[in-house]
């Protein structure tokens, strides 16, 4: 079996979600939250959608399939993608992609130093930009999983896959969460999961450093809603949400083998309407 390494390796036959986003917060959730109890939860709200991964964990692994789950991103992409999603067979989708992932491995490889095969970066990208990816929300997913970021160990064919029913019944907006109205949600039974991005937005946000308006806004939300957040150790969000403290783990990042610590933030209200299962 060929191994390419850095930018795919050979498919496993663990859960796959189509999409391979930058600070996806799927397996964390599993980790750190897999003994909370979620079952009071009528409506889950991710204001950063990105690949809705605390929402996949809810969905899929702690079975919440009845919750109304609302996403939000400035990413205009990005929430195109989903709606389109929701529109076609995913599977069939699967299949195209799969198609140019296998033309990938075939012809745009190279060897590295250690004689390891790996994907021919410009060449990908020559491939894209030549125009011979004609549907745009493949070619956004192509772009996404193979050159937005260079993760060690990463697939990029796509089997058994997951979180399809979730994508089918989800609210998908686009929308800054500074412009978004969150009166209409219910404050005894909704969950707000804030995975704010790390550094500088881009989409929406260009390259401009994290406004302050949205962290008022998160602000705001601690008031009045049950609020999570969870951010990699940054010292302005310290600042704001210290009070709100709620634990802290190491998170290892196997690209560069580093550790760094991840804060976890919650208020009264989440610890009110999600319990700690006593095991």
């Amino acid at each position: 079996m060929i191994k390419i390494i850095g930018r795919s390796v050979k498919i496993s036959k663990k859960k796959q979600f189509i999409l391979n986003w930058l600070g996806n917060k799927y397996d964390e959730s599993i980790e750190q939250f897999s003994d909370y109890d979620f079952s009071k939860v009528k409506t889950v709200i991710e204001p950063f959608a990105g690949a809705i991964g605390f929402s996949r964990f809810l969905y899929e692994d702690k079975d919440l399939k009845n919750i109304n789950y609302v996403f939000y991103d400035a990413d205009t992409d990005l929430i195109n993608f989903y709606k389109h999603l929701q529109k076609i067979d995913i599977d069939k989708f699967v299949e195209k992609y799969n198609k140019i992932n296998d033309y990938f491995m075939k012809n745009l490889t190279l060897k590295n130093k250690d004689e390891r095969i790996m994907l021919d970066n410009k060449k990908v990208r020559k491939y894209i930009n030549d125009g011979n990816i004609k549907d745009k929300h493949l070619e956004f997913l192509v772009k996404n999983n193979f050159l937005v970021q260079t993760i060690f160990g990463r697939e990029s064919s796509k089997t058994n896959l997951f979180a399809n029913d979730l994508i089918k019944k989800a609210t998908f907006i686009n929308k800054k969460i500074e412009d978004v109205d969150f009166s209409k949600y219910d404050k005894k039974t909704t969950l707000i999961y804030l995975d704010p991005p790390y550094g500088t937005f881009v989409g929406e946000y260009k390259e401009e450093k994290t406004p302050d308006e949205m962290y008022k806004k998160m602000l705001k939300l601690f008031e009045t809603f049950a609020c999570l957040l969870v951010h990699e150790e940054n010292e302005k969000i310290e600042k704001l949400f210290k009070k709100y403290k709620f634990f802290q783990f190491d998170k290892l990042y196997q690209l560069k083998k580093i550790t760094k610590q991840q804060i976890v933030y919650a208020n009264k209200n989440f610890k009110l309407l999600i319990k700690k299962i006593k095991i």
